[in-house]
């Protein structure tokens, strides 16, 4: 029996592929699958010698030159530094200078400021306390500010030339008047000058005997005098007293718990034909009467069976409009 070969089979010396027939090789050239010297060769690192390896080779330093260098720079010299100095010196006094007095006009704005608020915060407290004074006078004893005599009655320098005589002395720093004659009264008083519309006060204190006050639109020579005369058990009257009506009462009261020692404040205020009479600042009573207008004031001690005596001190008489 004849065998013939398969065609897709190789022979007996025929190497097998995987490739089969009219199939392309790797490296794109048709391979023939029975054809030993078209099969591909194997490259050459597949043989029997080993490959050759070696050190990657680098490429060397690269340099560039540098440029030349120039000159050194030259140094200021010796005046230009000086210069520069005396510059930084004047800009720096300049500087604080300015500063200096921008901080000083600031401070002194504030100054002026404040200099201005506290005047006018006096101002309205000056203004505030004369309107108030002006508020309490206008309704209280002496109803006034204008004070145009002040004596305390310690002597006689004052100027106000008050009588000096047997009965009116200046002694132990006050003015003592006694009187030694019953039913008699003796008047002492300040000469220099009358005084018609006013408030006048004194203060008395050791009252002895009968009654001691103040005399006031008085007239020593033509023997005239209104008397505010305040008696050892508290009787107190106002009186006038002229050589054509001798003694006259116009109002009379009783002063309560009087203390004849005192010291104790006798006030008058006398305004046209209105009389008014104050102990201690406070309002005792009042009466019209139009006989004296203007006169002297004084003191004044009545004896009525007793040696009678007490001491003044602190005159004072406000002028009124």
């Amino acid at each position: 029996m004849n065998y013939q070969p398969n065609p897709q089979q190789p022979g007996p010396y025929q190497p097998q592929t995987n490739y089969g027939s009219g199939q392309p090789s790797p490296e794109g050239n048709p391979v023939d699958p029975y054809n030993p010297y078209t099969q591909p060769a194997y490259p050459s690192h597949m043989g029997t010698s080993s490959p050759q390896y070696g050190p990657v080779p680098t490429p060397g330093p690269t340099y560039t030159p540098m440029p030349p260098m120039g000159p050194p720079p030259k140094r200021p010299s010796g005046k230009r530094t000086v210069f520069i100095i005396v510059a930084v010196c004047i800009l720096l006094v300049v500087s604080a200078s300015a500063i200096g007095g921008a901080l000083y006009v600031t401070n002194q704005n504030n100054i002026n400021a404040t200099a201005t608020a506290q005047t006018k915060n006096e101002q309205a407290t000056a203004t505030a306390q004369v309107q108030a004074t002006a508020t309490y006078l206008a309704t209280h004893f002496p109803f006034s500010s204008n004070l145009v005599l002040d004596d305390p009655l310690t002597d006689n320098n004052k100027g106000n030339q008050w009588l000096t005589d047997e009965y009116c002395a200046f002694q132990n720093g006050t003015y003592t008047d006694h009187v030694l004659n019953t039913k008699t009264f003796a008047a002492c008083t300040a000469t220099k000058q009358n005084f018609s519309d006013f408030s006048f006060e004194v203060t008395m204190k050791n009252l002895t005997g009968a009654g001691g006050g103040i005399a006031f639109r008085s007239n020593v020579s033509e023997s005239r005098y209104y008397l505010f005369m305040i008696y050892t058990d508290g009787y107190y009257s106002l009186s006038k007293y002229s050589k054509a009506d001798r003694m006259t009462t116009i109002v009379k009261g009783t002063i309560a718990n009087f203390d004849a020692q005192g010291p104790i404040r006798l006030g008058v205020t006398a305004v046209g034909s209105k009389i008014q009479l104050f102990t201690n600042g406070q309002l005792l009573n009042e009466a019209n009467d139009s006989t004296f207008t203007t006169g002297h004031v004084g003191v004044v001690v009545v004896n009525e069976d007793s040696i009678t005596s007490a001491q003044f001190t602190d005159a004072k008489v406000w002028q009124l409009p």
